[in-house]
């Protein structure tokens, strides 16, 4: 169905003239087509960002494994009846200790490993004696508090 440009035309004007209350909005010419433009690469990364990622992930590996290492260590065998240490041919159960307590442990070792050659064993000896002196002395001072004007 083929129409002339005068029929068209003849179909637009009967159409608008049948519908007068609808007002004719005004012909906006369309906007004119962006230029087309070619897709931007991505930047390859410099080196100081290679090895930013780098360090980042070497960090993020060296944490998990620190954070597994600690996890192992905070696991414990115990005898599943009694609850205390397993020994032979018994039956035992895995048991989670907290992580506070293995690093107290280890922090009250490491105290204790104050001047290096000595074994836990002499240290706390060494700290004992040196406790029992301070004793000592501050009973010595409390006896002596009122002779500070002593000639002596």
């Amino acid at each position: 169905m083929r129409h002339t440009k005068a029929e068209l035309c003849q179909m637009i004007q009967g159409y608008q003239a049948a519908s007068p209350a609808a007002p004719a909005a005004p012909v906006t010419p369309a906007a004119p087509a962006a230029p087309k433009r070619k897709p931007v690469k991505a930047s390859k990364p410099t080196a100081n960002e290679r090895l930013e990622a780098r360090m980042q992930r070497e960090s993020s590996r060296k944490r998990e494994a620190m954070l597994a290492k600690v996890d192992e260590k905070c696991r414990k065998v115990v005898d599943a009846s009694t609850g205390e240490q397993a020994e032979a041919f018994t039956e035992r159960k895995e048991v989670y200790v907290a992580p506070t307590e293995y690093r107290a442990k280890r922090d009250d070792k490491a105290k204790l490993n104050g001047l290096r050659g000595l074994t836990p064993e002499d240290a706390a000896r060494r700290d004992a004696l040196l406790r029992e002196r301070e004793a000592l002395e501050q009973a010595l001072l409390a006896d002596f508090e009122g002779f500070e004007d002593s000639p002596f």
